[in-house]
């Protein structure tokens, strides 16, 4: 049996276009039709790929714009929602106002919640409960308030919002500390109570 050199050395050529096409070894019984065949299947998966991930880029790229021109369109944080402005809806403005004052409700409350804790500690941490329900009004204000400041869109803060109420309600704090379980508890009622119109 005489072995054709030529052919020898295209199928080891078309061996390694496959590996590299696919970075798997080609299987040695593969005749050259066979190796034809599947690298034309590898090409169109590679270009399959290709045009996917330039989708998501492109997609990625849209949504980079359109949370610049929100930014832009919004302003500050601090001067959203004013009496004359109509930027989103009535729900939108009224959570962000929620959380503006919750701001600065925390500062005042944590001021006097100090106060009252050098003054008689017994007392400050027997009634602490409105400190708690301020911590966590805070802390949800916060993360609206870096939703916003990102440019996500208003669709996208509520959403968040409902998914923590949901996640939170299905499966509750069950922690051995009382005062964790309680912080949760207070949590939970702050993205209802910003979310609620």
């Amino acid at each position: 049996m005489t072995v054709n050199r030529d052919s020898n050395s295209g199928i080891n050529d078309l061996r390694a276009i496959y590996e590299d096409f696919t970075d798997c070894p080609a299987d040695g019984r593969w005749g050259i039709k066979k190796l034809g065949d599947e690298i034309a299947a590898a090409q169109l998966r590679l270009q399959a790929r290709k045009a996917e991930i330039k989708v998501k880029e492109d997609e990625k790229a849209y949504k980079q714009r359109a949370r610049e021109v929100r930014i832009k369109r919004r302003g500050p944080f601090e001067e959203f929602g004013g009496y004359r402005d109509r930027t989103g809806s009535y729900k939108f403005r009224r959570m962000i106002s929620k959380a503006k004052v919750a701001i600065e409700n925390y500062n005042t409350q944590q001021e006097k919640f100090i106060d009252e804790l050098r003054e008689n500690p017994e007392s400050a941490m027997a009634w602490s409960i409105s400190m708690f329900s301020s911590v966590a009004k805070y802390r949800v204000a916060l993360v609206v308030k870096d939703y916003f400041e990102s440019g996500a869109s208003e669709s996208d803060i509520i959403e968040y919002m409902n998914d923590q109420v949901v996640r939170m309600s299905r499966w509750p704090a069950r922690s051995t500390s009382p005062t964790s379980n309680l912080m949760e508890q207070e949590k939970l009622a702050a993205y209802a109570e910003f979310i609620a119109d």
